[in-house]
């Protein structure tokens, strides 16, 4: 029986392989784009309905007089 050499397989060249990185690189621009579009959508959806916090002036706590602080802790709702 005679020893059969491997077949070999050809390696891609050099432009063959900037090639396939350059499509798959391209690839993933184009799906990147599709994304960035949806969330620009999204994020305009959610200024227009309101659900942003732009605008909105933030409450501040009730301040408590040294009396009113004496009374609530003299009846017990010292926490809340």
């Amino acid at each position: 029986m005679a020893e059969e050499e491997p077949t070999k397989i050809p390696e891609p060249s050099f432009l063959e392989q900037v090639k396939a990185e350059r499509e798959a690189l391209e690839k993933v621009r184009d799906e990147n784009k599709v994304i960035v579009a949806e969330l620009r959508e999204l994020r305009g959806n959610e200024i227009l309905s309101g659900k942003t916090d732009a605008g909105q002036k933030e409450e501040k706590p009730k301040e408590e007089t040294n009396a009113e602080y004496a009374q609530r802790v003299t009846e017990g709702k010292l926490n809340g």
